[in-house]
């Protein structure tokens, strides 16, 4: 048993010298190498901010209430198409239809939201207002949700800047209980990949 092990072992040691390739033997460098292309795709990537988890509209008995609010945007691309959504104002935060004794303040009739970016313009020649188009749950809150704008950054290769929601409430009843009233708004936006 033990010769036929030390002959294959001889067997396969000098089939591989006799197979080695003549080019690698007796050259000056004897390196050899080879190239690979690599490559790796960015995705595109968009983030949303509040810029203060709160804000004060200040106080009024009847009138307008008008809501800038700053958000901050900060995208990979130019081009981003931005919508947002809002409640009305409901006393005591009490949204809850089951619970809800006071109407809660309207926005001002037939308004919109207007969205304004520090550093970009809606494309096609549209306006920085956008019309409700339907309902859209806000941390629960029962809210409206707008058409989309297509904005273009004049950034060069990203969109990262503050972007304002303006939003206009109306309060119209002078007999309203005195106190708190508050709801929710909200920023969203996409990436608009190039065709």
């Amino acid at each position: 048993m033990t010769k036929f092990y030390v002959a294959s072992a001889f067997l396969a040691t000098a089939f591989l010298l006799l197979s080695v390739p003549q080019a690698c033997a007796g050259t000056e460098d004897p390196s050899v190498g080879a190239g690979c292309h690599v490559f790796v795709n960015v995705d595109p990537n968009l983030a949303i901010m509040a810029m203060s988890p709160n804000l004060n509209l200040g106080s009024v008995q009847t009138g307008l209430i008008v809501g800038t609010i700053p958000f901050r945007i900060d995208a990979n691309t130019e081009r981003v198409r931005i919508w947002t959504a809002a409640s009305k104002l409901f006393k005591g935060d009490v949204y809850d239809p089951n619970q809800l004794e006071i109407p809660p303040i309207p926005f001002e009739y037939q308004s919109q939201i207007g969205i304004y970016p520090a550093a970009a313009s809606p494309i096609g020649g549209e306006d920085n207002l956008v019309q409700f188009v339907g309902l859209h749950i806000i941390d629960g809150y029962p809210g409206y949700m707008t058409q989309a704008i297509e904005f273009e950054s004049a950034q060069n290769g990203h969109f990262s800047q503050q972007v304002d929601m303006v939003v206009h409430w109306d309060q119209t009843d002078p007999e309203k209980p005195m106190g708190e009233y508050s709801g929710r708004v909200k920023m969203l936006a996409e990436v608009v990949l190039p065709d």
